[in-house]
């Protein structure tokens, strides 16, 4: 639902034995797995899957199931990637690119909220970018099928933003890509 029960104390007691929470000056409390590492990023270790609800990220991470439907990730330059806890559920709360050969997502920006796009002008950062080729979409796992690091500031310039229209239908959030 798009409005669920759920809370800060609810992610914090959940999460907190699968990392580490921190407070950055731009985003308060934060929230850093534990399997981070230089080169992780979200929306990594999983695959897709479409749902009524549009498509939605099937994690490999045990803690997956928050962080990836509820707040929205950012590259901070001290930390690297963390999560910025938020309280709406959406199936996936990500930004998708596509060409004729690749298809790609990114994390949506910390200010994006549903039914207002986020600011005009945001540039999505190209290494925020993991594409896989089209035809590799549905696979069982993305990591395996990722297109190399270097290879993702070609493809951004190959590829277009995907309007897809998250929104609220009938208190669910949709993210149709």
């Amino acid at each position: 639902p798009a409005s669920a029960a759920v809370s800060f104390d609810f992610f914090y007691s959940n999460l907190s034995h699968d990392g580490s929470w921190l407070v950055i000056s731009s985003y308060g409390r934060v929230w850093q797995p534990a399997v981070y590492r230089a080169g992780w990023s979200p929306y990594y270790d999983g695959h897709w899957q479409y749902t009524d609800a549009g498509w939605c990220w099937d994690s490999d991470y045990a803690w997956g199931d928050i962080p990836y439907h509820y707040g929205t990730w950012v590259m901070d330059d001290r930390f690297g990637w963390v999560w910025i806890p938020g309280t709406t559920w959406a199936p996936s709360w990500v930004e998708f690119r596509q060409g004729p050969d690749y298809i790609g997502w990114a994390p949506m920006p910390p200010s994006f909220s549903v039914g207002v796009s986020f600011s005009v002008g945001y540039i999505f950062r190209p290494d925020a970018f993991v594409f896989v080729h089209s035809h590799d979409f549905l696979c069982d796992r993305v990591r395996g099928f990722a297109v190399p690091r270097g290879d993702v500031n070609v493809i951004v310039n190959r590829t277009k933003i995907v309007n897809n229209n998250i929104r609220i239908e009938n208190n669910v959030v949709v993210n149709r890509g």
